[in-house]
């Protein structure tokens, strides 16, 4: 092989590399600072689906000791995307509605608690995802105590 050839692999393995890139953005475009659109639009548009929600990895030592046994369902629920949020509600199941009910009942009290320790500083993302857990539930308009 001479020089010739190496020129030519590496220039197609460029070609390749770009053509992906272009096509994983015209299929997933990043969302515009600012924009504001309807929901179905932006969740159209950007696909924003409960499908594309990767649950983020919580640290168990930044939340309260009795309350750990919640951050499974924090990272499942806890969705800060309230597009992304309101399509997994919609296709969660009555059965997983359920066992989040049952998991958070008689739990408000001590999870807002921690929520509120935090006054107006910065929240750490397991609180953020716990708040966001809990807004979840008034959306669907599960009682828990």
């Amino acid at each position: 092989m001479d020089n010739t050839d190496y020129f030519l692999i590496i220039g197609t393995i460029i070609v390749i590399v770009a053509l992906a890139i272009v096509l994983y953005r015209w299929r997933y475009p990043r969302m515009k600072h600012g924009e504001i659109l309807p929901a179905d639009v932006m969740k159209a548009k950007y696909h924003l689906t409960a499908d594309r929600y990767k649950p983020p990895h919580l640290d168990t030592q930044k939340v309260p000791e009795h309350l750990r046994d919640l951050l499974p369902l924090a990272a499942k629920w806890g969705i800060d995307d309230d597009i992304i949020r309101d399509d997994f509600q919609q296709k969660a199941s009555e059965e997983e509605k359920l066992e989040l009910q049952k998991s958070l009942n008689g739990r408000r009290q001590a999870i807002n608690e921690w929520l509120d320790s935090f006054g107006s500083g910065i929240m750490s993302q397991e609180a953020a995802a716990f708040m966001y857990m809990m807004l979840g539930l008034d959306e669907m308009d599960i009682n828990v105590t």
